[in-house]
């Protein structure tokens, strides 16, 4: 599975509580992903950072954003509206889900459950 990259525009912004939000971004429709893997967003010239995929339904990406402790991107999330365009790459990671026979344990805490979800 190869990294695209593609410009996106951000078509919904759910809060779940005062500083995480579920964002949902087009991409292509040929877009996958492996639960676990996560894409690359970059913002306000070259800033750079990693999220992990929740989910690909159709032609939309929905990523979980935990806006503390405010750092750079923090701000630009808080205050990103619908219609914004980013630029996001991927899909990256090996933190996949082994097939084995063995039970699996999940631990997460805030928007660290991002990665478990689409594994669960």
């Amino acid at each position: 599975m190869n990294a695209v990259t593609f410009t996106s525009s951000l078509l919904s912004k759910t809060h779940f509580s005062n500083n995480t939000f579920e964002l949902r971004y087009r991409c292509p429709k040929e877009f996958s992903f492996i639960p676990g893997q996560f894409v690359t967003m970059t913002f306000e010239g070259n800033m750079v950072r990693a999220y992990s995929i929740v989910a690909k339904e159709e032609d939309v990406l929905v990523l979980l954003v935990n806006t503390n402790p405010g750092g750079v991107a923090s701000k630009y999330f808080d205050k990103v509206q619908v219609g914004s365009e980013i630029n996001i790459k991927g899909p990256y990671g090996i933190f996949t889900l082994r097939q084995t026979l063995l039970k699996k344990v999940f631990v997460a805490t805030s928007t660290g459950v991002a990665p478990f979800i689409p594994m669960a």
